[in-house]
């Protein structure tokens, strides 16, 4: 039984709350007084549908500003934490490719690899298309060419730069930016932001420059 003052103190609330004591939900993630209609709003997002519902809104031609801010969101992605459901999967599954995501609007991807130690992938470019890549855990060589033409007509790839992505760090590669990888420290989890499906997009992918001076286009670069 309630005393008086029990009594009291719940009827001066039922009487200044917005919604009756039966509608009241107690959480420890909730305010007490939460109308059901507000509750999607308050409960957090997960980072990947963060992501997802930044990016969308902001998407257009090629810009500075665009590859910018989409910039930013990935490196915001990266910090999710590993005990989100689908950041957990991953690292559980280890799949070769995972498609996180498909703009049905705008034709951007979200994908997921990963990789083991010592996994090469050759001088590619992307053609038409732009991605950003986003190391989440483990370790990533890279190398940046352009591809030379001599007197003759023939051409070959010169080393522009090289650099390691390790976890947290984010890099761009724009149209017509030749590029290799190695997986230096694995097991790796990579995030790649690609502006189209590159499957449909005529992308290049050159022989090793250690094997051959000479280049020609050769197989698609996945």
């Amino acid at each position: 039984m309630m005393t008086w003052r029990q009594t009291h103190v719940w009827s001066a609330f039922d009487a200044r709350s917005a919604i009756p004591l039966s509608d009241v939900r107690f959480s420890s993630r909730l305010p007490l007084r939460v109308h059901d209609d507000e509750r999607e709003r308050i409960i957090d997002k997960d980072s990947l549908q963060k992501f997802i519902e930044a990016v969308s809104p902001t998407w257009g031609p090629l810009t500075s500003e665009l590859v910018a801010s989409s910039r930013d969101e990935m490196e915001q992605l990266l910090e999710a934490p590993a005990v989100e459901p689908w950041l957990a999967a991953l690292h559980m599954d280890a799949p070769e490719s995972r498609e996180l995501h498909r703009d049905r609007g705008h034709d951007f991807l979200l994908l997921a690899h990963s990789e083991r130690t010592g996994l090469y992938r050759p001088p590619h470019d992307h053609g038409r298309g732009w991605v950003i890549y986003a190391v989440q855990r483990g370790e990533m060589e890279m190398v940046t060419y352009r591809r030379m033409h001599d007197l003759h007509g023939t051409s070959h790839l010169v080393k522009r730069e090289s650099f390691v992505l390790r976890a947290g760090d984010v890099r761009v590669f724009l149209p017509g930016d030749i590029h290799d990888t190695r997986c230096s420290a694995g097991p790796l989890t990579l995030f790649r932001f690609t502006s189209l499906d590159f499957k449909k997009e005529d992308v290049t992918r050159y022989p090793e420059p250690s094997r051959t001076a000479g280049t020609a286009p050769g197989r698609k670069a996945r």
